[in-house]
């Protein structure tokens, strides 16, 4: 816990100052959960059809098998896509604007 109200108070004037910061983490944390709870529903999805189609219709096992793969690597490289430009966009645009 913070004893010194200044120091929150400074902390609330800087982010007031710098809305490119809160804009930024928004829109950063908005896309990481969005992709994350995106990525886990779909894990759920996969595996409870891989299961049934496993069981009852052996041909689709590969048809899910190549398809989970290709959403995984298209997952993957969205994710690190946005990871990078919102860092690029945070380093070029807040850090080095002084």
């Amino acid at each position: 816990m913070i004893k010194n109200k200044n120091v929150l108070k400074g902390i609330y004037q800087s982010c007031k100052r710098r809305t490119e910061i809160s804009l930024f983490f928004f829109i950063f944390f908005f896309f990481f959960f969005f992709f994350f709870f995106f990525f886990f529903f779909f894990f759920f999805f996969f595996f409870f059809f891989f299961f049934f189609f496993f069981f009852f219709f052996f041909f689709f096992f590969f048809f899910f098998f190549f398809f989970f793969f290709f959403f995984f690597f298209f997952f993957f490289f969205f994710f690190f896509f946005f990871f990078f430009f919102f860092f690029f966009f945070f380093f070029f645009f807040v850090l080095l604007r002084n």
